[in-house]
């Protein structure tokens, strides 16, 4: 007898999430609360009027990556806010010695990020303001002429991530929200796209994940410059919170809620005595 997978749909999966709650630093998190934690930080990010601390925050976002941890975050941009209280304070000997005291991976190209990024905001006609409103305009088609973008090791998704944290229009897959969307079924929802595929490191592969996103932000009701439904940045957020501590690589099944509706054998065993799908409900925040 063939096995139908009747993948379920975004309403569904967020709504059970939504109340999850995930251990963070001593605290219990859940996924709303980290959703609601992100969109403030977005918010303080994009009223910040100093120059340098965007700077910082911005670079300390290119510089994530392979071997670099997401709890090195926030301490490498509270590092560089002590370190550089003026863009002369950048120069190689000082990023050098801050990333070594910070035991990050890749010194030497780290080094050369910074001081490639401080090269493009350092002209004339760069303006922080400027460059994210031209890369949200751009945010369906992926701002691919973006200056930052030409920097030796700088892909997709840091500079995703670093776009991210100034705008809530942009997402940057990685392997927990890639997880996500494979394990829960969501990603079939794209299935018919040429570039269709759960490699985040293969670039028509991540396009197409951070497409899907979008569009499901989109089905949520959110719309640009809108408070409704989810947007692709938020959506980003709660699967990565969701991928941390819960569907994981060993995933934690017996805490999932979504395993009423996961497609993935592990949680469904094909299909046996499942329970009856929960009807979508609304899901305004």
């Amino acid at each position: 007898m063939a096995i139908v997978f009747n993948p379920p749909t975004f309403s569904e999966v967020i709504n059970l999430i939504l109340p999850v709650a995930i251990e963070w630093e001593g605290d219990y998190w859940t996924i709303d609360r980290w959703r609601r934690s992100y969109l403030q930080q977005v918010t303080e990010t994009r009223r910040e009027k100093d120059a340098l601390k965007t700077f910082n925050r911005f670079t300390a976002s290119l510089l994530q990556g392979f071997r670099t941890k997401h709890k090195d975050f926030e301490p490498r941009i509270e590092r560089m806010n002590r370190k550089f209280t003026s863009f002369d304070d950048i120069n190689g000997e000082s990023i050098f010695t801050l990333l070594k005291e910070e035991g990050y991976s890749f010194v030497t190209r780290g080094v050369q990020v910074v001081l490639d990024a401080k090269v493009i905001v350092e002209q004339p006609s760069f303006v922080w303001e400027d460059y994210f409103l031209q890369a949200e305009a751009e945010y369906e088609t992926g701002h691919q002429d973006d200056a930052f973008l030409s920097i030796s090791g700088v892909g997709l998704k840091v500079r995703d991530f670093a776009l991210k944290q100034f705008s809530n229009r942009w997402c940057a897959i990685d392997r927990n929200v890639t997880r996500v969307l494979r394990e829960t079924g969501l990603i079939l929802h794209g299935y018919d796209q040429p570039s269709y595929g759960d490699d985040p490191t293969n670039k028509k592969n991540y396009v197409f994940m951070q497409q899907l996103l979008v569009r499901f932000a989109k089905e949520s009701g959110w719309t640009p410059g809108s408070t409704r439904g989810f947007s692709p940045g938020e959506i980003d957020s709660m699967f990565w919170f969701f991928g941390h501590g819960i569907c994981t690589a060993r995933p934690i099944c017996k805490d999932c809620p979504n395993s009423v509706i996961c497609i993935t054998p592990a949680r469904s065993s094909y299909n046996r005595e499942r329970q009856p799908r929960q009807q979508p409900g609304s899901y305004a925040p």
